[in-house]
Protein backbone atom coordinates (compact mmCIF):
# COMPACT_ATOMS: atom_id res chain seq x y z
CA UNK A 1 0.00 0.00 0.00
CA UNK A 2 1.04 3.49 -0.87
CA UNK A 3 3.00 5.22 1.70
CA UNK A 4 2.96 9.43 2.73
CA UNK A 5 6.55 10.81 1.94
CA UNK A 6 8.54 10.21 5.22
CA UNK A 7 7.90 12.73 7.60
CA UNK A 8 11.05 12.65 9.68
CA UNK A 9 12.37 15.84 11.09
CA UNK A 10 11.77 18.22 8.47
CA UNK A 11 14.04 19.28 5.86
CA UNK A 12 16.59 17.37 6.22
CA UNK A 13 16.48 15.35 3.01
CA UNK A 14 15.82 17.86 0.95
CA UNK A 15 18.86 20.31 2.71
CA UNK A 16 21.40 18.22 2.33
CA UNK A 17 21.98 18.26 -1.46
CA UNK A 18 25.07 19.74 -1.36
CA UNK A 19 28.22 20.84 -3.50
CA UNK A 20 31.08 19.97 -2.50
CA UNK A 21 32.73 22.60 -5.96
CA UNK A 22 30.99 24.33 -8.17
CA UNK A 23 31.82 26.78 -11.31
CA UNK A 24 31.35 30.55 -10.51
CA UNK A 25 29.66 32.81 -12.95
CA UNK A 26 29.28 36.31 -13.20
CA UNK A 27 26.36 37.17 -14.50
CA UNK A 28 24.00 39.93 -13.79
CA UNK A 29 20.33 38.59 -14.63
CA UNK A 30 18.15 41.55 -13.09
CA UNK A 31 18.35 44.53 -15.59
CA UNK A 32 18.27 48.13 -13.83
CA UNK A 33 15.28 49.58 -15.41
CA UNK A 34 12.74 47.33 -13.64
CA UNK A 35 9.89 50.32 -12.85
CA UNK A 36 10.95 50.37 -9.18
CA UNK A 37 12.94 53.30 -8.95
CA UNK A 38 16.75 53.97 -7.41
CA UNK A 39 16.83 50.36 -5.55
CA UNK A 40 20.40 49.26 -4.59
CA UNK A 41 21.00 45.73 -6.07
CA UNK A 42 22.88 43.48 -4.01
CA UNK A 43 25.04 40.23 -4.73
CA UNK A 44 23.65 36.20 -4.40
CA UNK A 45 25.63 33.17 -4.96
CA UNK A 46 24.19 30.43 -5.76
CA UNK A 47 26.26 27.60 -5.84
CA UNK A 48 25.78 25.35 -8.80
CA UNK A 49 28.19 22.60 -9.66
CA UNK A 50 26.32 19.48 -11.01
CA UNK A 51 22.79 21.37 -11.83
CA UNK A 52 21.52 21.35 -15.09
CA UNK A 53 19.41 24.10 -15.25
CA UNK A 54 19.02 27.23 -12.77
CA UNK A 55 16.67 29.92 -12.65
CA UNK A 56 16.02 33.51 -10.36
CA UNK A 57 13.38 35.14 -8.98
CA UNK A 58 13.90 38.58 -7.76
CA UNK A 59 11.40 39.89 -5.10
CA UNK A 60 7.86 38.68 -6.95
CA UNK A 61 9.09 39.41 -10.38
CA UNK A 62 9.20 36.56 -13.55
CA UNK A 63 11.40 33.48 -13.23
CA UNK A 64 14.48 34.17 -15.37
CA UNK A 65 16.31 31.24 -16.32
CA UNK A 66 20.08 31.41 -15.93
CA UNK A 67 23.49 30.97 -18.17
CA UNK A 68 25.34 28.44 -16.59
CA UNK A 69 28.86 29.69 -18.09
CA UNK A 70 32.39 30.94 -16.50
CA UNK A 71 34.44 29.51 -13.93
CA UNK A 72 35.66 31.01 -10.51
CA UNK A 73 35.92 29.03 -7.05
CA UNK A 74 34.01 30.69 -4.62
CA UNK A 75 33.86 29.04 -0.74
CA UNK A 76 31.23 31.31 1.55
CA UNK A 77 32.42 33.38 4.46
CA UNK A 78 33.00 31.15 7.79
CA UNK A 79 30.28 33.12 10.10
CA UNK A 80 27.53 33.13 7.31
CA UNK A 81 25.10 30.84 7.77
CA UNK A 82 22.44 29.64 4.67
CA UNK A 83 18.77 30.17 5.11
CA UNK A 84 18.37 26.61 4.95
CA UNK A 85 20.79 25.19 7.06
CA UNK A 86 19.34 23.11 10.03
CA UNK A 87 21.75 23.80 13.48
CA UNK A 88 19.19 21.69 15.80
CA UNK A 89 20.29 18.39 13.78
CA UNK A 90 23.55 18.97 12.94
CA UNK A 91 26.71 19.16 14.78
CA UNK A 92 27.98 21.92 17.05
CA UNK A 93 27.96 25.22 14.94
CA UNK A 94 31.44 25.74 14.26
CA UNK A 95 33.22 28.16 11.49
CA UNK A 96 32.39 26.38 8.22
CA UNK A 97 35.37 24.26 6.51
CA UNK A 98 33.34 24.05 2.69
CA UNK A 99 35.82 23.33 0.07
CA UNK A 100 35.89 26.06 -2.55
CA UNK A 101 32.26 25.60 -4.71
CA UNK A 102 31.54 26.60 -8.28
CA UNK A 103 28.57 29.53 -8.21
CA UNK A 104 26.82 31.67 -9.76
CA UNK A 105 26.64 35.69 -8.58
CA UNK A 106 23.56 37.27 -9.46
CA UNK A 107 22.36 40.67 -8.35
CA UNK A 108 18.87 40.99 -6.33
CA UNK A 109 16.97 44.37 -6.42
CA UNK A 110 14.06 43.61 -4.58
CA UNK A 111 13.33 46.03 -1.12
CA UNK A 112 13.11 43.63 0.99
CA UNK A 113 15.66 41.21 -0.51
CA UNK A 114 13.24 38.50 -1.45
CA UNK A 115 15.06 35.78 -3.94
CA UNK A 116 14.06 32.74 -5.64
CA UNK A 117 16.36 30.16 -6.85
CA UNK A 118 15.39 26.97 -8.35
CA UNK A 119 17.55 24.17 -9.70
CA UNK A 120 17.42 20.92 -11.50
CA UNK A 121 19.43 18.11 -11.08
CA UNK A 122 19.58 14.62 -12.82
CA UNK A 123 21.20 11.67 -11.73
CA UNK A 124 22.67 8.70 -14.23
CA UNK A 125 19.24 6.85 -13.73
CA UNK A 126 17.11 9.68 -14.77
CA UNK A 127 15.69 10.58 -11.75
CA UNK A 128 15.21 14.08 -11.79
CA UNK A 129 15.09 16.46 -8.49
CA UNK A 130 13.74 20.04 -8.88
CA UNK A 131 14.44 22.58 -5.70
CA UNK A 132 12.57 25.79 -5.28
CA UNK A 133 14.48 28.19 -2.38
CA UNK A 134 12.72 31.11 -1.53
CA UNK A 135 14.32 33.13 1.14
CA UNK A 136 15.79 36.82 1.46
CA UNK A 137 19.32 38.20 1.72
CA UNK A 138 18.95 39.32 5.51
CA UNK A 139 19.48 35.24 6.15
CA UNK A 140 22.38 34.78 4.51
CA UNK A 141 24.12 35.83 1.22
CA UNK A 142 24.45 32.75 -0.62
CA UNK A 143 22.32 29.28 -1.15
CA UNK A 144 23.35 26.19 -2.37
CA UNK A 145 21.78 24.41 -5.29
CA UNK A 146 24.02 21.97 -6.58
CA UNK A 147 23.82 18.86 -6.66
CA UNK A 148 25.79 15.56 -5.32
CA UNK A 149 25.36 12.25 -5.89
CA UNK A 150 23.34 10.24 -3.48
CA UNK A 151 25.20 7.89 -1.24
CA UNK A 152 26.43 4.80 -2.51
CA UNK A 153 26.26 2.68 0.45
CA UNK A 154 29.94 1.80 0.04
CA UNK A 155 31.60 1.43 3.17
CA UNK A 156 35.19 0.57 4.41
CA UNK A 157 36.28 -2.14 7.50
CA UNK A 158 39.43 -1.79 9.86
CA UNK A 159 40.47 -4.58 11.93
CA UNK A 160 39.31 -4.38 15.23
CA UNK A 161 38.60 -6.10 18.93
CA UNK A 162 36.07 -5.18 21.38
CA UNK A 163 37.50 -5.75 25.15
CA UNK A 164 35.18 -6.38 28.35
CA UNK A 165 31.90 -8.06 26.81
CA UNK A 166 30.53 -10.87 29.06
CA UNK A 167 27.90 -13.21 28.41
CA UNK A 168 24.65 -11.64 27.17
CA UNK A 169 26.24 -8.26 26.65
CA UNK A 170 26.69 -6.81 23.40
CA UNK A 171 28.21 -3.64 21.62
CA UNK A 172 27.28 -1.29 18.95
CA UNK A 173 30.36 0.74 17.75
CA UNK A 174 30.19 4.30 15.82
CA UNK A 175 33.03 5.18 13.55
CA UNK A 176 32.13 8.30 11.65
CA UNK A 177 28.42 7.57 9.88
CA UNK A 178 28.89 3.64 10.32
CA UNK A 179 28.12 1.76 12.84
CA UNK A 180 29.18 -2.20 13.46
CA UNK A 181 26.82 -4.62 16.52
CA UNK A 182 29.45 -6.74 18.11
CA UNK A 183 27.91 -9.37 20.53
CA UNK A 184 29.57 -11.68 22.80
CA UNK A 185 33.19 -12.09 23.48
CA UNK A 186 34.01 -11.89 19.73
CA UNK A 187 37.55 -12.62 18.70
CA UNK A 188 38.99 -9.90 16.20
CA UNK A 189 36.64 -8.90 13.63
CA UNK A 190 36.26 -6.04 11.31
CA UNK A 191 34.43 -2.77 12.20
CA UNK A 192 32.56 -1.06 9.55
CA UNK A 193 33.89 2.54 8.99
CA UNK A 194 33.07 5.27 6.33
CA UNK A 195 35.37 4.85 2.97
CA UNK A 196 37.85 7.66 4.57
CA UNK A 197 41.05 5.72 3.71
CA UNK A 198 43.46 6.23 6.62
CA UNK A 199 41.07 8.98 7.88
CA UNK A 200 40.72 9.87 11.34
CA UNK A 201 37.64 9.46 13.51
CA UNK A 202 36.00 9.98 16.88
CA UNK A 203 35.14 6.44 18.06
CA UNK A 204 32.45 6.19 20.56
CA UNK A 205 31.14 2.30 21.68
CA UNK A 206 27.84 1.78 24.00
CA UNK A 207 27.64 -1.28 25.89
CA UNK A 208 24.33 -3.11 26.83
CA UNK A 209 22.80 -6.17 28.35
CA UNK A 210 19.61 -8.07 27.89
CA UNK A 211 17.41 -5.93 25.83
CA UNK A 212 18.04 -2.70 28.05
CA UNK A 213 17.12 0.53 25.76
CA UNK A 214 20.05 2.40 27.40
CA UNK A 215 23.70 1.88 27.46
CA UNK A 216 25.19 0.71 30.54
CA UNK A 217 28.68 1.62 29.86
CA UNK A 218 30.62 4.08 27.07
CA UNK A 219 33.65 4.67 25.26
CA UNK A 220 34.55 7.65 23.63
CA UNK A 221 37.69 8.16 21.73
CA UNK A 222 38.26 11.52 19.99
CA UNK A 223 40.66 11.79 16.83
CA UNK A 224 41.34 7.54 16.25
CA UNK A 225 43.39 7.45 13.43
CA UNK A 226 42.10 4.38 11.24
CA UNK A 227 44.24 2.30 8.62
CA UNK A 228 42.60 -1.16 7.42
CA UNK A 229 44.88 -2.78 9.38
CA UNK A 230 45.67 -0.78 12.78
CA UNK A 231 44.27 -3.14 15.48
CA UNK A 232 42.12 -1.01 16.79
CA UNK A 233 40.70 -1.84 20.49
CA UNK A 234 37.68 -0.78 21.78
CA UNK A 235 38.28 -1.38 25.76
CA UNK A 236 35.48 -1.40 27.72
CA UNK A 237 37.59 -1.67 30.63
CA UNK A 238 40.43 1.06 29.68
CA UNK A 239 41.02 4.68 30.91
CA UNK A 240 38.66 5.90 27.96
CA UNK A 241 35.78 3.43 29.27
CA UNK A 242 33.13 4.97 31.89
CA UNK A 243 29.87 4.65 33.27
CA UNK A 244 26.95 7.08 32.03
CA UNK A 245 24.16 8.45 34.15
CA UNK A 246 20.40 7.01 33.54
CA UNK A 247 18.13 9.71 32.74
CA UNK A 248 15.33 10.32 31.37
CA UNK A 249 12.47 12.99 29.36
CA UNK A 250 8.67 12.94 30.51
CA UNK A 251 6.81 13.09 26.80
CA UNK A 252 3.43 14.54 27.09
CA UNK A 253 0.82 16.45 24.57
CA UNK A 254 0.40 13.36 22.76
CA UNK A 255 -3.58 12.34 21.11
CA UNK A 256 -5.30 8.88 21.22
CA UNK A 257 -4.12 6.55 18.82
CA UNK A 258 -0.75 9.01 18.25
CA UNK A 259 2.16 6.75 17.88
CA UNK A 260 4.93 8.15 19.98
CA UNK A 261 8.93 7.34 18.95
CA UNK A 262 11.42 9.47 20.12
CA UNK A 263 15.88 8.99 20.65
CA UNK A 264 18.58 10.38 21.64
CA UNK A 265 22.33 10.50 20.45
CA UNK A 266 25.63 11.53 21.18
CA UNK A 267 26.83 14.15 18.18
CA UNK A 268 31.06 14.50 18.60
CA UNK A 269 32.71 17.23 16.68
CA UNK A 270 34.03 14.78 14.34
CA UNK A 271 30.64 14.28 13.41
CA UNK A 272 30.26 10.33 15.12
CA UNK A 273 26.78 10.12 16.00
CA UNK A 274 26.05 7.51 18.20
CA UNK A 275 22.96 6.63 20.00
CA UNK A 276 22.08 6.72 23.77
CA UNK A 277 18.69 5.72 24.08
CA UNK A 278 14.97 5.91 22.64
CA UNK A 279 11.20 6.00 24.02
CA UNK A 280 10.29 3.19 26.51
CA UNK A 281 6.87 1.19 27.05
CA UNK A 282 5.69 3.43 29.47
CA UNK A 283 6.13 6.79 27.38
CA UNK A 284 9.76 8.09 28.57
CA UNK A 285 12.64 9.39 26.40
CA UNK A 286 15.09 7.33 28.35
CA UNK A 287 18.72 7.61 27.59
CA UNK A 288 22.38 7.27 29.16
CA UNK A 289 23.57 10.34 30.00
CA UNK A 290 27.65 11.35 29.84
CA UNK A 291 29.32 14.56 31.95
CA UNK A 292 30.87 17.08 29.34
CA UNK A 293 34.51 16.43 30.71
CA UNK A 294 34.29 12.36 29.07
CA UNK A 295 32.79 13.37 25.66
CA UNK A 296 34.19 17.59 25.41
CA UNK A 297 32.91 19.39 22.59
CA UNK A 298 30.27 16.82 22.11
CA UNK A 299 26.20 17.55 22.13
CA UNK A 300 23.46 16.02 22.79
CA UNK A 301 20.38 15.40 20.00
CA UNK A 302 16.89 14.76 21.30
CA UNK A 303 13.90 13.89 18.95
CA UNK A 304 10.34 13.01 20.03
CA UNK A 305 8.02 12.83 17.36
CA UNK A 306 3.65 11.61 17.50
CA UNK A 307 2.50 9.98 14.69
CA UNK A 308 -1.25 9.08 13.04
CA UNK A 309 -1.76 7.60 9.88
CA UNK A 310 -5.33 7.07 8.55
CA UNK A 311 -5.30 3.98 6.70
CA UNK A 312 -8.31 4.99 4.54
CA UNK A 313 -7.60 8.17 3.03
CA UNK A 314 -4.17 7.23 3.03
CA UNK A 315 -3.08 10.35 4.50
CA UNK A 316 -0.49 10.98 7.44
CA UNK A 317 -0.02 13.61 10.04
CA UNK A 318 3.69 13.84 12.26
CA UNK A 319 4.64 16.87 15.08
CA UNK A 320 7.75 16.81 17.59
CA UNK A 321 10.44 18.48 19.19
CA UNK A 322 14.26 18.02 17.88
CA UNK A 323 16.45 19.53 21.00
CA UNK A 324 20.40 19.96 21.02
CA UNK A 325 21.59 20.51 24.45
CA UNK A 326 25.18 20.02 25.91
CA UNK A 327 26.34 17.06 28.08
CA UNK A 328 25.75 18.65 31.77
CA UNK A 329 28.72 19.61 33.90
CA UNK A 330 27.49 17.09 36.90
CA UNK A 331 25.22 14.36 36.87
CA UNK A 332 21.44 15.40 37.18
CA UNK A 333 19.03 13.79 39.28
CA UNK A 334 16.57 11.84 37.16
CA UNK A 335 13.61 12.33 39.97
CA UNK A 336 13.11 16.08 38.52
CA UNK A 337 12.81 14.73 34.66
CA UNK A 338 11.99 17.73 32.30
CA UNK A 339 9.08 17.57 29.78
CA UNK A 340 9.26 17.43 25.76
CA UNK A 341 5.70 18.25 24.94
CA UNK A 342 4.66 17.81 21.93
CA UNK A 343 3.51 20.55 19.94
CA UNK A 344 0.70 21.85 17.72
CA UNK A 345 -0.42 19.61 14.80
CA UNK A 346 0.29 21.46 11.32
CA UNK A 347 -3.79 22.39 10.34
CA UNK A 348 -5.35 19.93 7.46
CA UNK A 349 -3.86 20.79 4.01
CA UNK A 350 -6.09 21.63 0.90
CA UNK A 351 -4.42 20.26 -2.22
CA UNK A 352 -5.72 21.97 -5.76
CA UNK A 353 -4.52 20.36 -9.04
CA UNK A 354 -3.54 23.14 -11.19
CA UNK A 355 -1.67 23.20 -14.97
CA UNK A 356 -2.33 21.03 -18.27
CA UNK A 357 -2.62 17.61 -17.76
CA UNK A 358 1.61 16.94 -18.90
CA UNK A 359 2.66 20.04 -17.06
CA UNK A 360 0.70 19.40 -13.34
CA UNK A 361 1.25 22.42 -11.00
CA UNK A 362 -0.22 21.68 -7.10
CA UNK A 363 -1.60 24.60 -4.91
CA UNK A 364 -1.58 23.54 -1.54
CA UNK A 365 -2.99 25.77 1.28
CA UNK A 366 -2.93 25.39 4.81
CA UNK A 367 -3.78 27.37 8.14
CA UNK A 368 -0.21 29.19 9.52
CA UNK A 369 1.17 27.03 12.48
CA UNK A 370 1.02 28.96 15.85
CA UNK A 371 5.02 28.95 16.30
CA UNK A 372 6.69 31.32 13.51
CA UNK A 373 9.03 29.45 11.15
CA UNK A 374 9.58 28.14 7.72
CA UNK A 375 7.56 25.47 5.54
CA UNK A 376 8.57 23.30 2.44
CA UNK A 377 6.28 21.14 0.43
CA UNK A 378 7.39 17.97 -1.47
CA UNK A 379 5.66 16.02 -4.27
CA UNK A 380 7.05 13.06 -5.94
CA UNK A 381 6.34 10.38 -8.69
CA UNK A 382 7.70 7.33 -10.12
CA UNK A 383 6.91 7.38 -13.83
CA UNK A 384 8.90 5.08 -16.03
CA UNK A 385 11.64 3.07 -12.85
CA UNK A 386 12.86 6.41 -12.62
CA UNK A 387 11.79 9.43 -9.63
CA UNK A 388 10.64 12.73 -10.00
CA UNK A 389 10.60 14.85 -6.93
CA UNK A 390 10.06 18.62 -6.24
CA UNK A 391 11.09 20.26 -3.05
CA UNK A 392 9.71 24.05 -2.20
CA UNK A 393 11.35 25.42 0.65
CA UNK A 394 10.37 28.79 2.16
CA UNK A 395 12.87 30.47 4.73
CA UNK A 396 11.69 32.07 8.05
CA UNK A 397 12.22 35.40 6.81
CA UNK A 398 10.28 35.04 3.50
CA UNK A 399 7.48 33.30 5.40
CA UNK A 400 6.70 36.36 7.56
CA UNK A 401 6.58 38.53 4.62
CA UNK A 402 4.32 36.58 3.27
CA UNK A 403 2.55 35.45 6.59
CA UNK A 404 1.98 39.52 6.57
CA UNK A 405 -0.23 39.71 3.43
CA UNK A 406 -1.67 36.45 3.43
CA UNK A 407 -5.68 35.95 4.52
CA UNK A 408 -7.68 35.56 7.02
CA UNK A 409 -9.96 32.84 7.81
CA UNK A 410 -11.39 32.07 10.90
CA UNK A 411 -8.90 34.26 13.03
CA UNK A 412 -6.17 31.92 11.07
CA UNK A 413 -3.63 33.25 8.51
CA UNK A 414 -3.91 30.91 5.28
CA UNK A 415 -0.66 31.01 3.54
CA UNK A 416 -0.24 29.07 0.18
CA UNK A 417 2.18 27.74 -2.46
CA UNK A 418 1.99 26.47 -5.89
CA UNK A 419 4.64 25.08 -8.47
CA UNK A 420 6.30 28.07 -10.69
CA UNK A 421 5.41 27.46 -14.20
CA UNK A 422 8.85 27.02 -16.22
CA UNK A 423 7.24 25.76 -19.21
CA UNK A 424 8.31 28.53 -21.09
CA UNK A 425 11.89 29.67 -19.98
CA UNK A 426 15.01 28.74 -22.05
CA UNK A 427 16.52 24.99 -21.65
CA UNK A 428 13.50 23.63 -19.57
CA UNK A 429 12.56 20.35 -20.27
CA UNK A 430 9.47 19.10 -20.01
CA UNK A 431 10.20 15.84 -19.48
CA UNK A 432 10.83 17.39 -15.81
CA UNK A 433 7.29 18.60 -14.93
CA UNK A 434 4.78 16.68 -13.01
CA UNK A 435 2.00 14.54 -14.46
CA UNK A 436 -1.67 14.11 -14.01
CA UNK A 437 -1.68 10.72 -15.11
CA UNK A 438 0.29 9.48 -11.91
CA UNK A 439 -0.41 9.54 -8.76
CA UNK A 440 0.81 12.00 -6.58
CA UNK A 441 2.83 11.72 -3.05
CA UNK A 442 2.70 14.92 -1.08
CA UNK A 443 3.45 16.64 2.14
CA UNK A 444 3.39 19.82 3.44
CA UNK A 445 6.32 20.39 6.33
CA UNK A 446 6.64 23.05 9.27
CA UNK A 447 9.91 23.74 11.24
CA UNK A 448 9.96 26.59 13.90
CA UNK A 449 12.44 28.95 15.02
CA UNK A 450 14.90 27.98 17.31
CA UNK A 451 13.28 28.72 20.98
CA UNK A 452 15.28 27.47 24.98
CA UNK A 453 14.09 24.87 26.35
CA UNK A 454 13.97 24.55 30.13
CA UNK A 455 15.31 22.06 32.05
CA UNK A 456 18.56 20.92 30.26
CA UNK A 457 19.85 24.66 28.82
CA UNK A 458 19.50 23.54 25.20
CA UNK A 459 17.47 25.09 22.07
CA UNK A 460 14.38 23.30 20.58
CA UNK A 461 12.77 23.48 17.49
CA UNK A 462 9.38 22.20 16.81
CA UNK A 463 8.09 20.71 13.96
CA UNK A 464 4.79 19.35 11.94
CA UNK A 465 3.86 18.03 8.89
CA UNK A 466 0.92 16.36 6.71
CA UNK A 467 0.72 13.97 3.75
CA UNK A 468 -0.85 11.74 1.58
CA UNK A 469 -1.31 10.83 -2.12
CA UNK A 470 -3.38 12.07 -4.94
CA UNK A 471 -4.38 9.41 -7.58
CA UNK A 472 -5.48 9.98 -11.22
Amino acid sequence: MPRPLPTRPPFRAALQLRSVASLLIGACVVGCADGRGDVTASPLWIGVEGAQWVALQDGSGPWRALELRGALPYTPPPTEAAPFEVAARAAPPTTRTDASSFALQVTVADPQGRYGVASVCVDASGSVVVRVQHATLAEGAHVTSGCTPPPTGEVATVAGKVIGLAEGAYSSVYLGGRATLVEGAAPEQRLVVPPHGDAALDLVAARYRGDALVPERLVYEPNVALAPESGLEVDFTGPSSFAPHPNRFTVGGAAVGEVVAGSVDLVSPGGTRARLGEVSGEGALVYAQPTADRVPGSVLHAVVQGFAYDDAAQAGASRGLAVAFPPPEAPRAPQHPPKLTLPAALGPVQLTLRGAPDTLRPLASWSAHARSGRYAQVYSQIRGGRTLSYALHQSHRWTELRRARSSVRGGERTLRAALPDFSDLPGWDPSWALSADTELFWSVVFESAPFPIGGVGGTARAFASRSGVVRP
